[in-house]
């Protein structure tokens, strides 16, 4: 024997609340945090040295 089952979508006994969310502190808008840091380096690039020629070596022997 199949017995009936009621609809998905039916009413639930003792309804449905809604959860309450905490309230969002509002911060106000600041323009200095937008400024890039003057102190910054960037780690990432990398700064490669120019090989020396022979010429350039030759220049550093009479200096």
């Amino acid at each position: 024997m199949c017995m009936s089952h009621a609809p998905a979508k039916a009413h639930q006994p003792g309804g449905w609340k809604k959860k309450e969310k905490a309230a969002k502190k509002h911060t106000p808008f600041d323009e200095s945090l937008m400024k890039p840091d003057p102190d910054f380096v960037d780690e990432r690039i990398e700064k490669r040295e120019k090989p020396k020629g022979f010429l350039d070596r030759l220049a550093n022997i009479f200096d």
